[in-house]
Formats: C-alpha cells, sequence, structure tokens
C-alpha cells in the first residue's frame, strides 16, 4: 500500500473505535471484508465470516453505553501491496451518574485493499489482565490466591455434617462443633458444643463416613483431636472439662496420633 492508503487506513481504525463506543456502528459494519475474522473482547466472541460478523455486532451494538476514547496510540507495524497491518491501544471510559467504569483496552485491524477499496479483514480486541502483578508476565500469584480461595471454599462445605436424628430431624452439624461421638448400642451420640444428637448409625461406620481424623481413644469414644486438651494413660480432657476413658491398648497409639497431628 502506499503511504497515502496506509494514514487514511490508520484514520479509519481510529474513526471506527471512536464511533463504534459512542454507539455508532454503521461505519465499521459497512467495510467488514467478507472473510473477516472478528475476536472481540469478552470470552463468546469469536466469529468468522460475514455474515456471523454482521450479525454478532449489530447485537453488540446494542448494549453499548455510550464512552470516550483517550490516550490514544495508532501503528502500522506490517505492509504489504495489498494490504497492512494497524495496532492501536487506548482508554475507554465510561462516566455517568450511575456508573463509573475504564479500561485499557488493545486493538489490531487487518485491512486489504480491493476493487471496492479498503476492507476490514481481521479485527482482534483485548483488554489487559488485571490479575497481572506490575512484575509478572503471567498471573501466578492471582492463581495461588485463587487456588486458596476455592480450596477454602471446598474445606468449609466438607466440614458440615448433614445427620437425621433418631426422631427423624434433619440436622446440619458443623464438624468443628462436634466434640466427640460415642457408641449408644445400636446408635451414635454425636455429642457438640451446643447438644447431643442421636443417630441411628454405627461409630465406626459414622465416623469412617463423616469424621475424618477423629481417634478412637476407646472402643466407645471417638475423638476430635482439636478438643483434646490432654491425655494420661487411663483417660483424655477434653476443653470442655469433659473427661473420657483411654483404654490401655489404645493409650500409645493416642499418644503418637497427637504426637503426629501437632508436631
Amino acid at each position: 500500500m502506499h503511504s497515502k492508503m496506509l494514514k487514511n487506513t490508520l484514520e479509519l481504525s481510529q474513526t471506527i473505535i471512536e464511533e463504534w463506543f459512542a454507539g455508532n456502528p454503521s461505519r465499521v459494519l459497512s467495510l467488514i471484508d467478507d472473510n473477516i475474522l472478528w475476536i472481540g473482547s469478552t470470552a463468546n466472541q469469536f466469529y468468522i465470516g460475514k455474515d456471523e460478523v454482521l450479525e454478532a455486532m449489530k447485537k453488540a451494538s446494542t448494549s453499548i453505553i455510550p464512552c470516550t476514547v483517550s490516550e490514544q496510540e495508532w501503528n502500522i507495524p506490517d505492509s504489504g501491496s495489498g494490504y497492512c497491518v494497524c495496532v492501536g491501544r487506548y482508554i475507554c471510559t465510561l462516566d455517568t451518574k450511575t456508573m463509573f467504569m475504564q479500561e485499557a483496552q488493545r486493538v489490531t485491524f487487518v485491512w486489504k485493499n480491493t476493487p471496492d477499496g479498503l476492507k476490514i479483514t481481521h479485527i482482534h480486541l483485548s483488554n489487559t489482565m488485571h490479575a497481572v502483578n506490575d512484575d509478572e508476565d503471567f498471573p501466578v500469584e492471582a492463581s495461588k490466591r485463587n487456588y486458596a480461595y476455592v480450596q477454602k471454599k471446598l474445606s468449609e462445605k466438607s466440614r458440615t455434617l448433614h445427620i437425621m436424628t433418631t426422631d427423624y430431624e434433619y440436622n446440619l452439624v458443623s464438624l468443628d462443633s462436634v466434640i466427640y461421638v460415642e457408641a449408644a448400642k445400636d446408635n451414635i451420640d454425636l455429642h457438640t458444643s451446643e447438644k447431643i444428637y442421636r443417630v441411628h448409625d454405627g461409630i465406626k461406620s459414622f465416623t469412617e463416613k463423616n469424621c475424618p481424623g477423629f481417634i478412637f481413644v476407646h472402643r466407645s469414644y471417638a475423638v476430635n483431636s482439636d478438643w483434646i486438651k490432654s491425655v494420661t494413660p487411663d483417660s483424655v480432657v477434653l476443653a470442655n472439662g469433659e473427661k473420657l476413658a483411654v483404654s490401655k491398648q489404645r493409650y500409645k497409639d493416642v499418644r503418637a496420633r497427637l504426637k503426629e497431628i501437632f508436631k
């Protein structure tokens, strides 16, 4: 392309962006090529071909709230006899009585010289990745924070027990509030910081399913280690003041388990 045409593509690219964000898509719609590819800044904006792009752009333009475009920079990094690549970056600002938004955006236009004049064969819009720190090229720290948050939420969800009492009452019980599980013939008593729930289940099966990490200090007691205050060869003292029997054959194992947990 000659220099006058290159200058024209720069001016057209800038005008298209300004008019688009002003809510006027007519210019860009009139300049798209039959084989255009449009990649927008939202997750679902990926369209190939004139018909698809026309439909998508018309739909997208109806939701635009007029914005101002400022701090524009435009240049042409590549061009040939019948094409040129035009890239720009700018700040898009929405400022009304009820809304405010300011986004740094980049755009790439690929222009083609056709018998019908200049046409756009490619548009790619992108926004900056806000999760990236200034000293990063990839959002490593944000990814770590997101992972930790998800794990925390999963842990919180998994630490809620859904139990049905022998009186057919459905209850949600925080695992952290459970002090110990006690065998009661064909049932178990779930001792919590607030009340005791009687559930029709065996102590071993209930504990394995619902209370991972609880310590069997006796065949009749499975204790939440977070509530253990001290242990002796014949008893365990709990934080709520209760004392439970420790069987002689389990004492060494109980001590070993506690050392492993609290080391």
